[in-house]
């Protein structure tokens, strides 16, 4: 069977912990380049993703795309009540000394360590990444019969 280089294929799942979305697109090239573009979290698995392509695809320009976005209740950052305190504990008694007025509470969520995100990659990650690589192989598969197709319509036309 003739498979052609040129592809298309995208894949999208919703988790509990949010939504990931991979794409992978290829046009022809003589060899296999295999370019990957992840989001900021998910970067440290390009490495895996290029290994992982490797093993699927043998020639084409692949560009693969990953994306993911987080659930927004996981995105809330908390507050840290004590820290909060004591910044407002030490601004009254500088205030004390120094005179004028003290400032709403809410001109103190910008301090260091009053509000607290947690790192959704750290918690998340095992499942992030099983979920990813499932993706990844299930889009390489729909790329892979994409150019199966493309390839069965360019020995019709040869």
């Amino acid at each position: 069977m003739l498979y052609s280089m040129t592809g298309f294929h995208r894949v999208r799942q919703d988790f509990p912990w949010g939504t990931l979305a991979v794409e992978l697109s290829s046009v022809n090239s003589r060899y296999l380049e295999i370019a990957v573009r992840a989001d900021r979290e998910l970067s440290s698995f390009e490495p895996l993703i290029q290994n992982a392509l490797r093993g699927r695809l043998a020639r084409g320009k692949v560009v693969a795309r990953a994306e993911i976005r987080w659930a927004p209740a996981l995105m809330r950052e908390r507050l840290n009540g004590d820290v909060l305190r004591d910044y407002y504990r030490e601004i009254q008694e500088l205030q004390g000394e120094l005179g004028g007025p003290v400032p709403a509470v809410t001109s103190l969520l910008c301090l260091p360590g009053v509000t607290e995100s947690s790192s959704l990659m750290d918690k998340n990650s095992g499942e992030v990444q099983s979920a990813l690589f499932e993706l990844l192989d299930q889009c390489a598969d729909g790329l892979i019969k994409m150019r199966g197709v493309e390839g069965e319509a360019l020995e019709r036309d040869i």
